[in-house]
This record gives C-alpha cells, structure tokens and sequence, in this order.
C-alpha cells in the first residue's frame, strides 16, 4: 500500500485500564491448547493453530494465560498454500469467560487456506501494574473495494504499541497492517494503526482498525526493515529485528501496490538466533503477490518496548 494514512474515523474506546491503583484481577484469557513460548520481563509471549474447516476457513484465538495479563499485540498467519491462502482478521479480542468487553484478553485471526496446519495467532501480554492501556478500534466507512483506514490514540500522551484489521465479506483478505505516524515532531511510528484490505462486497462490507494504546509501559521505538521486490504469483518474506535489550510489542509491513494486488498471510513476532524460544526480537511479514498485477517492494515495520 502506499503511504496513505486516512483519519480514524467512528473511533470507538473499548476499554481502559489505568494506573496506578487499578485491580487487574480477572480476564484470565486462557485457551485451551495455547503454548506459553517464555516469559521476559513483564512480558508474555504464547501462541495457538486451529485446522481449516471442510470449507478452507479457519479461526485461532490465543489468550493470555492467567490473571493480571493484558494483551498488547498479537500476531496471525494463515499456513497452507500460498496462492489459496489469506488472513481476513488479525486483533485483539475479548472472552467471554469475563464480565467486561475490553479486547484485553487475547489476540484473534482468521483467513482461508488450503493444505496445511490451518490459522495461527500469537499473544503478546503484559503485565505491570505502572501502566496504563487503552483498547480503541475505528468503524470504517464504506468505500471502494481496495480500502484503508486507520485508529488513532486519543491525544499525544498515548503512544499506539499495536494493531489490526478485520474485513468481514466473505472471500475478502487483508492486504497489510502497519503501525503509522501522525506528523508530529517526532519520526516514531507511535501514534497510530493503519489497514488496507480488499472487500469482494464491492466496499460495503464490515471494515475495522484496532489498536492498542499505553501510557508507562515503556520506551516504544520503531524499526523499518530493508525492502525486498516481490514479483506477481510469488510470496514475498521482509522482517526486522528490535534493538538489543528491547522487546517486540507489534509489526506489520508497508507494500507497494493497492490491496487487491496483495494478500496478507502472516504478519507476527520471531524468535531470533538466542538462547530462549521466546518471539520477541523482532517481525515477520508474508506477503502474496496476486498473478498478473505489477511487482513491487515491501518492507516490515517492528513496534518495541525496553
């Protein structure tokens, strides 16, 4: 996608977590068959692969593990052939195993795929009582069927650590997801999270951003990873790592192109060259090159805390 940042536009706070003094009992988010990848600091990191259904679609949805846990980004891919493969949901989510409706509990994805282990998420929680978190997602308005749209932070004391999209008409697919600067002073992809999807509804199906904004929880930088040409009917691969002593928090990718030239089949935390199994040194994005559109270069963004 291009540089494009649209305005957040319906912008919908689903719930907000202050500090200090607020109780984080409750919300235990757990799923059964989630595998816990390593604890680092104040930081969880756990991940979970449901199968396709008879008809190719498939959901995953990975919580947080246990009391006092709060999502703060999260992960998705959809594995199986690459040109029948697509993701159509990567966000956070809210179970109903709790009294509220704040997307604190999880991160959930869904897409089609052909042969292969099905649709992976991946939860990136946090718990720390100094910080403060706020949950927001954009309503999009309906559009042509190459779409974008964007949620932004309330104001500039918020630094935006995560995202995701949903397009909800089937036979739709995510293209990217991308953190995203307002022009401020500062270069830091903090202050916003943008999403380009292509609808099969023709623009008029269920389009959404989410985010997820802190205040306390860290220093949040940003890393921009080199670019990489990636032809039509090809999948394209870009990463980036977070600098040493940080951890990554949220990722995603910028594309050239418009959305119904690519799809998105994963966009989610990796393991580096260390010691621990823990993704948290850096961002993965997979890209998939319809046949017969124009080449272009992508490049993957990382979200990071110390």
């Amino acid at each position: 996608m291009s540089r494009y940042r649209a305005a957040a536009i319906g912008l919908v706070l689903v719930g907000l977590i202050a500090a200090p003094g607020v109780s984080l009992a409750g919300g235990a988010g757990q799923n059964e068959g989630d595998t816990d990848l390593g604890r680092i600091g104040h930081f969880r990191y756990r991940v979970d692969t449901s199968p396709y259904r008879p008809d190719a679609s498939g959901d995953a949805s990975t919580g947080c593990g246990g009391r006092g846990w709060r999502v703060i980004g999260g992960g998705a891919a959809a594995i199986g052939t690459d040109h029948a493969s697509w993701l159509s949901m990567s966000r956070p989510g809210d179970t109903s195993a709790d009294a509220d409706t704040l997307l604190d509990d999880g991160w959930e994805a869904s897409g089609y795929g052909g042969e292969g282990p099905g649709i992976r998420s991946w939860s990136i929680c946090l718990r720390d009582p100094g910080a403060s978190l706020l949950w927001v997602r954009a309503d999009l308005p309906d559009g042509p069927a190459s779409r974008y749209g964007s949620v932004a932070c309330p104001s500039t004391d918020w630094s935006m650590l995560s995202g995701g999209g949903l397009i909800s008409s089937l036979a739709s697919w995510l293209a990217v997801i991308w953190p995203s600067d307002d022009g401020d002073a500062d270069t830091i992809l903090d202050d916003g999270w943008s999403v380009a999807a292509l609808d099969a509804s023709g623009g008029t199906g269920g389009f959404y951003a989410f985010g997820i904004c802190a205040i306390g929880a860290g220093e949040v930088t940003t890393r921009h990873g080199p670019g990489r040409e990636g032809a039509a009917g090809a999948v394209t691969t870009v990463s980036v790592r977070c600098s040493p002593g940080t951890h990554v928090v949220g990722g995603g990718a910028w594309v050239e192109g418009v959305a119904a030239d690519v799809r998105l089949l994963a966009s989610a935390p990796f393991d580096g060259p260390d010691a621990d199994r823990t993704p948290d040194d850096g961002w993965k994005v997979r890209v998939y090159r319809v046949p017969a559109t124009p080449s272009g270069t992508s490049s993957a963004w990382a979200t990071c805390l110390g």
